[in-house]
């Protein structure tokens, strides 16, 4: 959805990059192309995709997710500083059934791993792989 991220890890391949969001046009294209093909997974990355929410729930607008349809996120799980606050988040997107998490030694600088834990009980108390 962009590159725009809370972290600043050293092995970031898009830490530099310029951050824009998408623009009204690119948001309808990926609309159209997402009604028009049939597919079994649509993954948001980033940067740091809860950064997005509102422009992942744009381009959802109107998508119908067939019942084996995997909507998912790889997240660094920045938000999820207390169980209720990941459930929270993660309920912000629309559809939203499938959380990874990208943490590794780069990222436990900037995360408590308890943030993890954290992600893992809301994703499973929400019925989220």
């Amino acid at each position: 959805m962009g590159y725009r991220c809370n972290f600043h890890c050293k092995h970031c391949l898009i830490a530099d990059k310029e951050s824009k969001e998408l623009s009204l046009t690119e948001i309808r294209l990926l609309r159209k192309l997402l009604a028009s093909q049939n597919f079994d997974s649509l993954l948001f990355v980033g940067g740091e995709p809860t950064l997005y929410i509102s422009t992942i729930n744009k381009v959802l607008e109107g998508f119908v997710k067939g019942p084996k349809t995997i909507v998912a996120i790889t997240t660094n799980g920045h938000f999820a500083a207390s169980e209720s606050s990941a459930r929270e988040t993660l309920k912000k997107i629309n559809g939203l059934n499938y959380v990874q998490v990208s943490y590794d030694n780069y990222h436990k600088k900037f995360i408590r791993l308890s943030n993890i834990h954290n992600l893992y009980q809301a994703s499973k108390s929400l019925g989220m792989g």
